[in-house]
C-alpha cells in the first residue's frame, strides 16, 4: 500500500547528504551507472550522450526530478530520477542506482522514499478517477533490488527479455508479402514524414500491454528532439514497409539504433510494428530480417532488442524463429499511487 512520506522523514546514513542534481552532475552519474551495469551484466549500457540529451529535454526539470546522494567527501554514491514529463502521466517511472561501493547502507531506501514523495506531484495532472502507477525495474539477478521494491510496496507486473543474435555468415532470405517493399527512411526522404512514422508506431502498439495514448503532436515533438540529439539515430536505420497495391500505404516499421550496450558493432532494434490489416502475412518477419541484413552488410556482428516475455502477440516466437535467444532479463514492478480507472492497455 502506498504510504505518504514527508521529505523530512527520509533517513540517510551519517556522512551522506541528498541534494537536487544539476546538469554538471551528468558525467559523474554516468560513471556511477557504468559501475553498476558492469557489476550486474558485464557491459555498460548508458552513454554520456544519451543521458545528457535526456536531461536536457525542454520538458524535463533536472533539479526537480533528479536527486544525488553524496558521501562526506562529495563523491556521488547514488542517484534517482522520477520521469513524469509525458503528456498523460498515468504510468510514470523511477530510476535509481547505488554505486557498488555503497550498497547495503540504505541509500536505495532513501531514494525510494524521495521518489514516493516526488511522484505525488502528478496526481493533480490526471483526472481524479484515473489510476496512477509508479514503475521501476531491475535486472532479474539483482536480489537486493527485488527485496527493496517489495519492502516499499511494489508488485512485480511484467518481465522483459533482452534477446540477441550473433549474425551467422548467411542470414535467411527476406520473403516479402505480395505488393510490399521495404525502404529506409533515408531512401524515402520527404515522401514519408516523421508524423506518419510516429502515428504508425502508436497505431501498431495499441494492442500491447501498458500502452498509454499520447497526443500525436506531443509524441512528434518528443521524436523531433530525440532525432536531433540522439547520436545513435540515423535515417538509414529506420525501415518502412510500403504496400504498393494501396498507393504505398505504410504497413509496418522497424526503428533501429546504431549501438547496443556501448558496443559499436552491435545494433539495437527499438521498435518493430505492423498495422492490423497486414498482420499474419509474414511482414513482421520480413521487416526483422531486412533490418538484420542491412546491419550485417554495414559490418555489424550482432543485433539486440527487448521484448515483453509475456506478450500475447507472439513476438518472442518470431524472434526465436530467426535464431535470437535470451541474453538477460529485466523485471518491472509497479506501485499504485492512486486507484481508479485503468487507462493503460491490459491483456
Amino acid at each position: 500500500m502506498y504510504q505518504e512520506l514527508e521529505t523530512t522523514d527520509i533517513q540517510l546514513p551519517a556522512g551522506f547528504t541528498m541534494r537536487p542534481a544539476q546538469m554538471a552532475d551528468v558525467e559523474a552519474v554516468v560513471e556511477l551507472l557504468h559501475a553498476s551495469e558492469l557489476k550486474l551484466t558485464g557491459h555498460t549500457q548508458t552513454t554520456l550522450e544519451e543521458e545528457r540529451s535526456e536531461w536536457a529535454e525542454p520538458v524535463f526539470d533536472v533539479p526537480r526530478s533528479v536527486r544525488i546522494i553524496e558521501d562526506a567527501h562529495g563523491r556521488i554514491a547514488a542517484y534517482g530520477m522520477v520521469w513524469d514529463s509525458m503528456p498523460n502521466p498515468v504510468s510514470i517511472w523511477f530510476f535509481g542506482r547505488v554505486h557498488p561501493d555503497y550498497e547495503g547502507l540504505g541509500l536505495g531506501s532513501a531514494l525510494h522514499q524521495w521518489a514516493q514523495v516526488r511522484a505525488q506531484e502528478v496526481l493533480g495532472r490526471v483526472p481524479e478517477d484515473v489510476q496512477v502507477v509508479l514503475n521501476c525495474q531491475t535486472a532479474s539477478q539483482n536480489e537486493a533490488a527485488h527485496t527493496l521494491f517489495t519492502d516499499f510496496g511494489y508488485e512485480q507486473a511484467r518481465f522483459y527479455w533482452r534477446m540477441a543474435i550473433d549474425f551467422p555468415e548467411q542470414l535467411p532470405p527476406v520473403a516479402l508479402p505480395a505488393g510490399i517493399v521495404i525502404k529506409s527512411w533515408a531512401e524515402l526522404g520527404d515522401s514519408i514524414t516523421l508524423r506518419q512514422l510516429v502515428q504508425t508506431k502508436q497505431d501498431s502498439f495499441r494492442d500491447h500491454w501498458g500502452f498509454v495514448e499520447t497526443p500525436l503532436d506531443e509524441a512528434v515533438e518528443e521524436y523531433e528532439y530525440a532525432l536531433k540529439n540522439d547520436p545513435l539515430f540515423d535515417p538509414w536505420a529506420y525501415f518502412v514497409a510500403l504496400d504498393t497495391t494501396q498507393e504505398n500505404a505504410i504497413a509496418g516499421i522497424s526503428f533501429c539504433y546504431l549501438q547496443s550496450q556501448n558496443m559499436p558493432t552491435w545494433g539495437y532494434l527499438g521498435t518493430l510494428g505492423v498495422l492490423r490489416p497486414w498482420r499474419r502475412t509474414g511482414l513482421g518477419l520480413a521487416l526483422l530480417l531486412h533490418s538484420f541484413h542491412t546491419f550485417h552488410q554495414k559490418g555489424y556482428t550482432r543485433m539486440e532488442l527487448h521484448v515483453d516475455a509475456a506478450s500475447l502477440t507472439g513476438a518472442t516466437r518470431l524472434y526465436e524463429k530467426v535464431g535470437m535467444s535470451m541474453a538477460d532479463r529485466t523485471d518491472r514492478y509497479q506501485l499504485v499511487l492512486r486507484h481508479g480507472r485503468n487507462t493503460t492497455k491490459t491483456e
